[in-house]
């Protein structure tokens, strides 16, 4: 992961603590300094000072059977949802202190094709789109900020 204090002129790596072997899937920031990437082996992680550390966040137990595709969060950096390969849905209503895997409640009617990219439209659409021309949303209200 690289982070830029000047525009993009120059970046900073940055060290993580995940197990090597993470790759970075998909990312979104909510605000210009929290934010969360996912990625393979179920990983999720959040900064909220802009990039420069990242802590590690997860879904369920079994998170390294699910490789996390995309990730978004609501305008406040407080709900998210990440989406997975396997169709896993995962949501938090809390910054992340607890995702919880919303799989059932989301993902029926995916007949197995995988999730791959997630959006948010007004803090209440969510869109997915994924192998085979899928393409689906749901209507959610996230919680407000506290």
């Amino acid at each position: 992961i690289l982070y830029t204090e000047n525009a993009g002129q120059s970046w900073t790596l940055q060290t993580t603590t995940t197990d090597s072997g993470f790759s970075v899937l998909g990312m979104d920031f909510s605000s210009p300094t929290v934010g969360w990437a996912v990625g393979a082996m179920g990983y999720i992680m959040r900064t909220e000072n802009a990039g420069r550390s990242w802590r590690r966040q997860t879904c369920g137990e079994d998170v390294r059977a699910h490789q996390l595709e995309d990730v978004v969060g609501d305008q406040w950096g407080w709900s998210a949802w990440a989406v997975a390969r396997d169709g896993k849905v995962c949501y938090t209503t809390d910054s992340g202190e607890q995702w919880a895997d919303q799989g059932s409640r989301y993902n029926s009617g995916l007949n197995g094709r995988a999730l791959r990219a997630v959006e948010m439209q007004g803090n209440v659409w969510l869109w997915a789109a994924g192998d085979f021309g899928l393409i689906t949303h749901w209507e959610d209200s996230p919680p407000p900020p506290p």
